[in-house]
């Protein structure tokens, strides 16, 4: 929840320097790499799973995939306040889906907190739409690939969360990276990446490392708490 607090920030600024597949795609290579490689120094049996990836877990990293672009173009078309607000309804599904799919409990009070999220949510719409300084297509067009980000994102946890009952979620972790990575790839533009300078590679990287640090804890919660429950912290 802490990384994620700071995520939409620091691509509203990287995205002033670099196009949003670059981000994205810089954001999963990096992540990929310094996994696989503390696996290589320190637990070499995890990379066992690359022999015979989980279909489960192709799928999740395709899926991330999506929700990484679909975000980052949010905070490119909108804002970073607004993409970081409208996201939340990702947590949100993310408590259904651990109610009616995984069958765990939801009482009357949490019931009522996730309705009164959702009508925040279409308040909070309506009323960036109203006050919208930019152009409202834009800013619709932009809603649209948050929800998009929100849909897939829910299907990557609750894969995540199946396949946690069987294989380690850093194991899990470093086959979504790495087919992220490989799904991102057609939009990397690597002339421009070859442009910029240390600082802004620099950048880049620490929202790599943001990416290890924040669905590393999240697959390692996925193991050990209800779904329902996890949606709730990250919505903090």
């Amino acid at each position: 929840a802490l990384c994620w607090a700071v995520l939409a920030i620091a691509l509203k600024y990287s995205s002033f320097f670099s196009s949003s597949g670059n981000i994205v795609w810089v954001r999963m290579v990096t992540a990929s790499l310094v996994l696989f490689s503390l696996f290589y120094w320190k637990k070499r049996k995890y990379l066992k799973i690359l022999r015979r990836p989980p279909l489960l877990a192709i799928f999740a990293g395709l899926d991330l995939a999506i929700n990484y672009f679909g975000f980052m173009k949010g905070v490119e078309l909108t804002t970073a306040g607004n993409t970081q607000i409208m996201i939340q309804s990702a947590p949100m599904l993310l408590i259904l889906v651990g109610v009616f799919y995984f069958k765990e409990p939801l009482r009357g009070l949490q019931l009522l907190g996730v309705l009164l999220a959702f009508m925040g949510f279409s308040f909070f719409y309506w009323d960036q739409i109203i006050l919208s300084f930019v152009d409202k297509e834009k800013y619709f067009t932009g809603n649209l690939w948050i929800y998009l980000a929100a849909v897939t994102w829910v299907l990557f946890a609750s894969f995540q969360k199946i396949l946690s009952k069987r294989v380690s979620p850093q194991e899990i972790n470093l086959i979504i990276y790495i087919v992220a990575a490989i799904g991102l790839f057609p939009l990397a533009q690597l002339q421009e990446l070859s442009d910029l300078s240390f600082f802004q590679w620099a950048f880049l990287i620490a929202l790599g490392l943001n990416t290890i640090v924040a669905y590393g804890a999240l697959g390692e919660a996925l193991k050990r708490i209800p779904a329902s429950h996890v949606s709730l912290i990250i919505a903090l």
